[in-house]
């Protein structure tokens, strides 16, 4: 629940008053997690300065950095400006569970900005969960938010670092979801497009096949351009053009496009 608080004219005023500061605060949600998560900057400018504890976790157990670089209930900039304020403050770029960090949190909500922010800041960009070895770097490619792909891969070290319950990397990630701009990101980053690399031993896919598999005729023909051989045979003998011809491949365009591709190349699929 969200408190009226009421101003001097008697209307309600658009964010908490300090009084919140009190155990009053009905939803027991520390004020500068609700103002953080909200983008109200006068709030958490007055909040800090009253002597907030810049990393007082939430009723979910996030920080109010965590909330603010996550949010989705304000705009970019006020989210980066609360941000700012909250690093000048001493907030922690660090996780305390093993499973999120704020640079994470930016991520799976595509806030390019805030994640240039706290790179700057010193967040660890090649930083992974403990549970599945992904890092924000995948799940931005998961989401297909390319601006957030394009600052991480500047900054990585590990650009082709898999998880480990998948062993999917980023690149394979944005094919199979078929984000064109996010593997365009990452391949103008230099990522490394090599089948051994990029390969995932549970299927043998390579990032070109799971793209035809999954209808990406785009992303096949991005994938090509940029020297991803498409007569290497998979694990099972398949190449990318009998995946896309396969009737569970649900785009008729790969399916053309990946002919084009064999016959343009003319070459003979041979077993690895």
């Amino acid at each position: 629940m969200t408190p009226s608080v009421s101003g001097p004219t008697g209307a309600a005023a658009p964010w908490p008053a300090l009084s919140l500061l009190t155990p009053a605060w009905t939803d027991d949600q520390p004020p500068l997690s609700f103002a953080c998560e909200n983008g109200h900057v006068p709030v958490v400018e007055a909040l800090l300065a009253n002597n907030a504890d810049v990393n007082k976790r939430s009723t979910e157990n996030r920080s109010p950095l965590e909330l603010a670089a996550g949010s989705e209930n304000a705009t970019d900039e006020s989210l980066l400006e609360v941000v700012r304020k909250l690093v000048a403050a001493g907030a922690s770029l660090e996780s305390i569970d093993e499973e999120d960090t704020p640079l994470l949190r930016a991520a799976i909500a595509g806030h390019a900005l805030v994640t240039r922010e706290l790179l700057d800041a010193g967040s660890d960009p090649d930083w992974a969960r403990e549970s599945n070895g992904e890092t924000a770097l995948h799940v931005a490619c998961f989401e297909g938010h390319a601006a957030v792909v394009e600052e991480l891969a500047r900054r990585s070290t590990s650009i082709d670092v898999r998880k480990t319950t998948t062993s999917e990397t980023a690149l394979y990630i944005a094919c199979s979801k078929g984000h064109l701009d996010a593997v365009k990101a990452l391949l103008k980053e230099g990522v490394l497009t090599d089948e051994e690399l990029n390969t995932v031993p549970r299927t043998g896919y390579y990032p070109l096949y799971i793209a035809a598999s999954n209808g990406h005729a785009e992303v096949v023909q991005e994938l090509q351009e940029s020297g991803c051989s498409i007569s290497t045979l998979t694990t099972n003998k398949d190449t990318p053009l009998i995946i896309a011809g396969a009737s569970e491949c649900p785009s008729a365009s790969c399916r053309a496009r990946c002919l084009n591709l064999s016959l343009a190349q003319r070459t003979t699929a041979t077993p690895r």
